[in-house]
């Protein structure tokens, strides 16, 4: 789980991905989802999880 909040995600190479989850991958359904390049900004609401594949979150 991630701290409720708005986040900016980056594109590791290519396309980046991210997924808003109403709980633990592999047992919940996606709340939102994008395939990006460049930078992305999300919102995560309390109770929610986040899956990121090819990007990393901006500090």
């Amino acid at each position: 789980m991630i701290k409720p909040g708005t986040y900016v995600a980056t594109a590791d190479e290519g396309d980046g991905y991210v997924a808003i989850m109403s709980g633990p991958v592999g047992n919940s359904d996606i709340v939102d989802n994008e395939i990006f390049s460049g930078r992305f900004q999300f919102t995560v609401q309390d109770g929610q999880y986040l899956k990121l594949s090819d990007a990393t979150i901006e500090q």
